[in-house]
């Protein structure tokens, strides 16, 4: 289910819910350009725990344009693990080539 919040200008943010319990998808919110509908960052929680020892997966995934294609930018999650308690994992993306196309550093950190 997917429900717009109304934005003044810039990025829209899209709710999403979803349908099932399932460990790939997320409940949370999807963050768009406003012009070309771009995937700027998904952040949310895993709507099914990945197991009984992971009693929930906080998640932000961030996107961008490279080489004119939408590429994950980064990943990182904090899990509540049972007895050990809170784990967090965070995961870099460095392209050095997409379609062909050498990637200088700039484009894949903004800088």
């Amino acid at each position: 289910m997917l429900r717009e919040e109304p934005a003044d200008t810039g990025p829209v943010r899209l709710f999403v819910t979803p349908k099932r319990e399932e460990r790939t998808l997320i409940d949370g919110t999807l963050l768009i350009t406003e012009g070309d509908a771009d995937l700027v960052r998904v952040t949310g929680r895993l709507a099914k725990n990945p197991s009984f020892w992971t009693k929930r997966v906080d998640i932000v995934r961030t996107y961008g344009r490279i080489a004119g294609i939408r590429v994950p930018l980064s990943i990182e999650s904090v899990a509540q693990v049972r007895i050990a308690g809170p784990s967090a994992m965070t995961m870099t993306y460095r392209y050095d080539m997409v379609n062909g196309r050498t990637v200088t550093h700039e484009e894949t950190t903004g800088d």
